[in-house]
């Protein structure tokens, strides 16, 4: 039986992360690629080129303090008013189309978790359908204030 969707449905990216899924809006990733060497991360902190553009990359897991296995292995690009940020989750699956009827608000136990939109079940899965456009804004934020302070303040010889 082919399975039949609305006009109103949209693309969603599955990735992993903790050993959960989770789904966010094709619309606001520019691009998945492949985490560089090891060798070229400084830390939790590191930046890539894409189309010519330094782009800062945020390891997912510790950013929302998450326990479990994965290496890491992809890099979401995430489209933001001011440019692109770089999540690191554990892997990319696929892209399915849900409708937005086919996801509930997550419980109020999950409310303080900003990025977190909805809870959507596919194919059996229960994912979490997340908002990484607003993160990617908070962690863009943060990171331009830090660059400005550091260049910004003066050291002494």
């Amino acid at each position: 039986m082919i399975e039949q969707r609305t006009s109103s449905s949209e693309a969603f990216v599955v990735y992993w992360l903790g050993g959960e899924a989770h789904c966010v809006r094709s619309s606001c990733i520019a691009r998945v690629v492949r985490v560089p060497t090891r060798k070229a991360r400084n830390g939790s902190t590191m930046r890539i080129s894409y189309e010519g553009r330094a782009v800062d990359v945020v390891d997912l897991r510790e950013r929302l303090s998450i326990q479990g296995a994965g290496q890491g292995d992809h890099i979401l690009l995430v489209k933001g008013s001011e440019g692109l940020v770089g999540l690191i989750v554990d892997r990319v699956d696929a892209v399915i189309r849900l409708d937005s009827g086919d996801f509930v608000p997550p419980s109020k136990l999950l409310k303080g978790l900003s990025h977190l939109v909805g809870i959507a079940t596919y194919n059996g899965k229960t994912l979490m359908v997340t908002d990484l456009t607003s993160l990617g804004e908070t962690i863009m934020m943060e990171r331009a204030a830090r660059r400005e302070d550091g260049e910004g303040s003066l050291k002494s010889r």
